[in-house]
């Protein structure tokens, strides 16, 4: 065996003590590369002559102790998503009688599985074993059954007698609690693993490949680890020995508290959710789903994660595999997921991370699962976070209906919240400031709606003392659907803009008008929109289309006026380029949306005439004076427009002057609207005869 010079140092930042110290380790293993796979005969060995052509599985196993760590690689076919699809057998004596299955649970990409025996191996030294890979419910394959000594290297090359060693990029770390091994070797046959034992606790792992061995370990407790490199012909490395002491458990700041307190998940009105994850008093981290704006119906499909997401959720980097940090049970409300850690595994200030799909539901989809990325400091909760409070948890608008006002509170600040509301709304206040205990009470606030927002639009609550936004959506009833609705890639949230559709007042064109959110400039692509795609009442119009594009706008021409109610189906793709203010670099020159949407002819994003009139009316800020033939509008403030409506609210006239000329207007009932430079606005009923 060669031996392999110990690093003689102390590390007196970590207090790790390398110590010379060679250890003969009694173990088995065995090794197959490519091995043939058959279709699984119950209860018999396969049946060799019918191989599965071009499906093999390498393998690797060892033994030692009374346990067993696996590994398998299947190549050819997909291995099936259940934990018994990938397994070691034990058979009895004579290749036949009772088997034994040993589950590989943890996964990787690839096809790779691996774990270690989930039953008590066989009492004989010497028992045959195969190998089982599930392709789906109802195709099993196997290996050749092979006999398996638990003491002796089954795949000994005679020839082989160089030990595998070391590599310089051997080394460790520990950081806190958190202790790392990185894992280098190198051997002659290219084919090793890894044994680490804790003598103080008694623990062994075996790892199949280079990489990172990470634990997280108890406070003030002395360690002494061994690390050996060994091959399958049983050549040992000179082992390397690890000892040090752990200092104090790491605490939190006083004022700590969780990143995840009522945070709102999902990317549109109908995904939205209260998500809130918390550390409670037995050491359990939860993570808790809410309904938003009073749905009834939210809550976790399945157990919410997977048990192969489970897995892949990291403490401090390294995955749970094989809850080897923490357990995951669920309510039976399926509105709470308990993680339990296991003893000693976890302490306050691990980091919990994972990028994984998350399921569940609300009353407006039932089948969610969007990629959730969070990271979670164990150990902290919600109690003394700062909390904001509204009196409604929607503002709605409808063609009467132009103002929406509610009442704000708070605690625990420090610093100002701000108000931010979706392009077409006007919000007052933008800023509340706390008193000096940190409290708002009741402050009102005043939504104005302006050139109008859509459906699922939101009011933003944000500061730099609260952890998540807060959230009012816009229900906004008897408008458009496209009054600067938000579009995005994919649907998805991101790379936002906003789109308003409008008709022409001769009712023959469509108006497709794009605007950016802050800080970015938006416009259409060429191919956005296309003329062909378009349906009228779910049919290709009788008269062609004629679409025209700038920058801003797309101009759809029907060239005959379209009726009420009419449905016009576009899209097909909704695409455009976002480019940054600052500086015009492009953010993305392909944001599109491929599924079709519907407009329905008639619904604007105009209130109805009159709409406010007589709150507006009592500022009197405007007056009139009508004679024969024309009206005269006094304001005092310059006049910013000037619309005149029929009765049945269509426009007809629509300037900026304070003249009217009523000459040209057919006898009748009409609804003057007037607003000034500063958005005031005033409206009167006008009798032409």
């Amino acid at each position: 065996m060669k031996t392999k010079k110990l690093f003689g140092i102390l590390i007196a930042a970590m207090g790790l003590l390398f110590v010379n110290n060679v250890m003969a380790i009694e173990h088995g293993s065995i090794i197959g590369k490519n091995v043939q796979l058959y279709t699984q005969v119950s209860g018999q060995p396969v049946n060799t002559d019918f191989p599965i052509a071009g499906v093999t599985v390498d393998y690797k196993l060892v033994t030692m102790g009374g346990k067993a760590w696996a590994y398998m690689k299947m190549t050819g076919a997909t291995l099936f998503a259940q934990d018994w699809a990938s397994q070691f057998r034990c058979w009895g004596a004579g290749f036949t009688g009772i088997m034994q299955e040993n589950n590989l649970t943890n996964r990787m990409t690839g096809n790779i599985s691996y774990g270690t025996n989930s039953k008590t191996l066989p009492a004989e030294t010497t028992f045959p074993l195969s190998f089982y890979q599930a392709i789906g419910n109802t195709t099993f394959y196997e290996t050749v059954r092979v006999p398996y000594d638990q003491t002796a290297p089954n795949s000994k090359d005679p020839l082989d007698t160089s030990a595998p060693r070391f590599t310089s990029a051997f080394s460790h770390t520990l950081d806190n609690l958190v202790f790392k091994i990185n894992l280098a070797a190198t051997d002659n046959s290219g084919s090793y693993f890894y044994y680490i034992e804790e003598a103080n606790t008694g623990t062994k792992e075996v790892l199949f490949s280079d990489g990172t061995f990470q634990r997280t370990l108890a406070p003030e407790t002395a360690y002494d680890y061994k690390v050996s490199v060994i091959d399958f012909s049983g050549n040992e490395s000179q082992p390397e020995e690890i000892q040090f002491t752990t200092g104090q458990a790491p605490t939190l700041p006083p004022d700590s508290h969780s990143e995840y307190c009522m945070y709102v998940m999902g990317n549109s009105a109908d995904q939205y959710a209260y998500m809130t994850m918390e550390t409670d008093a037995y050491g359990r981290f939860t993570m808790t789903i809410a309904p938003y704006d009073g749905d009834a119906n939210t809550y976790f499909r399945g157990d919410g994660y997977t048990d192969v997401r489970v897995a892949a959720i990291t403490v401090n980097g390294d995955p749970n595999t094989g809850n080897k940090y923490f357990t995951r049970a669920i309510n039976a409300a399926k509105t709470q997921i308990t993680f339990t850690p296991k003893p000693g595994m976890m302490y306050p200030g691990d980091k919990i991370s994972t990028n994984q799909s998350i399921e569940y539901q609300t009353s407006k989809n039932n089948n969610l699962f969007p990629a959730l990325k969070f990271d979670y400091t164990y150990g902290t909760n919600c109690s003394d976070v700062p909390v904001i409070s509204t009196s409604i948890s929607t503002l709605r608008f409808n063609l009467n209906k132009p103002v929406e006002t509610f009442s704000l509170s708070a605690k625990n600040l420090t610093n100002d919240i701000m108000l931010e509301v979706p392009r077409g709304l006007e919000v007052s206040p933008t800023v509340i400031s706390p008193d000096a205990s940190g409290n708002i009470t009741d402050a009102q606030v005043t939504v104005t709606w302006k050139e109008g927002s859509s459906t699922g639009a939101a009011l933003r609550i944000y500061g730099t003392d609260l952890v998540n936004d807060v959230k009012l959506l816009v229900s906004a009833t008897g408008f458009s659907d496209y009054c600067n609705a938000v579009i995005s890639q994919s649907n998805n949230g991101t790379n936002p803009a906003y789109m308003t559709v409008s008709l022409s007042d001769d009712r023959q064109q469509l108006y497709f008008d794009i605007n950016p959110v802050p800080g970015q400039l938006a416009t259409w692509n060429n191919n956005s929109i296309p003329a062909a795609n378009i349906l009228l009442n779910g049919y290709a119009p009788e008269t062609a289309v004629v679409r025209t594009l700038t920058n801003s706008r797309i101009t759809l021409d029907f060239g005959e006026a379209l009726l009420d109610n009419a449905t016009v189906t576009f899209g097909n793709p909704i695409t455009w380029t976002l480019k940054k203010e600052e500086d015009g670099s492009t953010i993305s020159a392909n944001v599109y949306i491929n599924p079709v949407k519907v407009y329905t002819v008639g619904l604007g994003c105009e209130l109805a005439p009159g709409a406010g009139i007589e709150k507006i009316s009592a500022k009197q800020l405007f007056s009139i004076a009508q004679g024969t033939d024309m009206i005269q509008i006094l304001a005092k403030k310059a006049i910013a427009s000037t619309q005149l409506y029929t009765i049945g609210g269509q426009l007809v006239i629509n300037s900026a002057t304070d003249i009217i000329n009523t000459s040209i207007l057919g006898k009748g009932i009409y609804i003057l609207k007037v607003k000034d430079v500063d958005g005031n606005i005033g409206a009167f009923k006008i009798a032409v005869r």
